[in-house]
């Protein structure tokens, strides 16, 4: 700060390294560039004491196309996140096309069949293999749930947050 060294020696703004602190989680990529991937905010430190960033994970997992949206969410007693997610109700029965039993079912009862969540747990951990993940960073289950989630329903707010 331009003459302000009472803040600019300040170790809540600035680390003794001179780096300014944002509140953002960066990693560096193979070019040498720096991506922001979540906020510190957002960070969660799991049973084994690791940290998990639940923003990157969001995204990579919304990446799958059995997912609609979803919620990551982690406890510090977990070992590992789960996801709340409402499936991508065509791609989902395009997935499900060879199989009878639910190649006509409603995306309501799609959601309560273990077959389904097994079969999205897996395309989303594909996801997250294919994306570098860590064990700890791969979803341990999913909650499935055909509710859209929208101001209206009273899930999420205008900005969609949950």
């Amino acid at each position: 700060y331009y003459k302000r060294d009472d803040l600019n020696n300040d170790e809540t703004i600035f680390t003794q390294a001179g780096w300014l602190r944002t509140g953002d989680v960066g990693q560096w990529n193979k070019d040498g560039m720096m991506a922001m991937i979540d906020r510190i905010k957002n960070l969660i430190k799991l049973q084994g004491g690791e940290y998990i960033a639940l923003e990157h994970l969001k995204s990579t997992y919304k990446s799958c196309n059995l997912v609609s949206n979803l919620c990551v969410h982690a406890t510090p007693e977990a070992m590992q996140p789960i996801a709340i997610i409402v499936p991508h109700e065509v791609n989902l029965h395009t997935a499900l096309s060879d199989d009878q039993d639910v190649a006509t079912a409603s995306l309501a009862d799609l959601c309560t069949k273990t077959k389904v969540r097994a079969l999205i747990l897996k395309e989303c951990n594909a996801a997250g293999k294919k994306s570098g993940f860590k064990n700890i960073e791969m979803l341990q289950a999913v909650v499935l749930t055909p509710d859209e989630w929208t101001p209206e329903s009273g899930l999420v707010t205008a900005a969609q947050k949950i």
